[in-house]
């Protein structure tokens, strides 16, 4: 391997290693908070998705212009 290679790869496990490092608070779970963050984003993310979907639909729902005689 190349040696730069293992020089980041050390550096990054060792980053890896420190924000793993577990604090006094930490439960090592997720917390109702999180659950509702996540269920929150999904929801929305399916209410914009949907919007779009609606437009797109009703746009291609419309009639195509025949074209006109030169």
């Amino acid at each position: 391997m190349n040696p730069a290679v293992i020089v980041m790869w050390t550096y990054v496990r060792c980053c890896w290693a420190k924000a793993r490092e577990t604090s006094e608070d930490d439960r090592g779970s997720a917390s109702v908070e999180h659950i509702l963050w996540y269920v929150a984003a999904g929801l929305g993310t399916v209410a914009v998705a949907a919007i779009i979907w609606a437009a797109i639909r009703s746009k291609a729902e419309e009639p195509l212009p025949s074209p006109g005689a030169p």
